[in-house]
């Protein structure tokens, strides 16, 4: 039994990859969790009888009013792409894949050593969300028309430049077209 392989820069890469996706999956679950959970007080205080201070707690969120009438989260993470824990779920497979070149890789620099019998798990993990992204967006579609704009400025997984800007930022592109 050989020694074991030092870490390497590929390990570095796969564990800051993991962890940023971990913590961008946590934060955008906790952010879509309480659009939803706002959305739904917002829309008890319209009903007879719902309550001044559900309405006064919703509109001092940081969510616009018309995020709630068009249904769907597009504020703080949801700025920057459309499915930031589908994309941080992939982000993290693909670490995984990193991990394992570079444990059975360590100082083999040559290219057709990068694919290794785990890549067709991460391959196919990520295919899978290609396909739950894709049904995700037509229902979105169906339920909400203000959904296809949204699906024409913010990129699905990938961050474009500019969704970045606006982000780092803090400019909302709305306000960016008004001017």
């Amino acid at each position: 039994m050989g020694s074991p392989s030092p870490l390497n820069i590929c390990d570095a890469i796969a564990s800051f990859l993991f962890v940023t996706a971990l913590i961008v999956e946590t934060i955008a679950d906790k952010q879509q969790h309480n659009f939803q959970k706002k959305k739904r007080e917002w829309k008890l205080s319209l009903e007879p009888g719902g309550g001044f201070a559900n309405a006064i707690k919703s509109i001092s969120a940081t969510t616009s009013l018309e995020e709630y009438r068009n249904g769907f989260c597009r504020s703080g993470l949801f700025a920057i792409v459309r499915k930031p824990a589908y994309a941080s779920e992939q982000a993290i497979w693909i670490s995984y894949y990193l991990f394992s070149v570079s444990a059975l890789h360590s100082g083999d620099s040559h290219p057709a050593h990068y694919w290794n019998w785990s890549g067709g798990g991460f391959a196919l993990l990520c295919i899978l969300f290609q396909g739950s992204g894709w049904m995700t967006e037509r229902i979105s579609i169906s339920k909400y028309p203000a959904y296809r704009v949204y699906q024409q400025e913010v990129p699905l997984y990938v961050p474009s430049i500019a969704s970045l800007f606006s982000f780092i930022s803090g400019v909302d592109r709305e306000d960016a077209k008004k001017e």
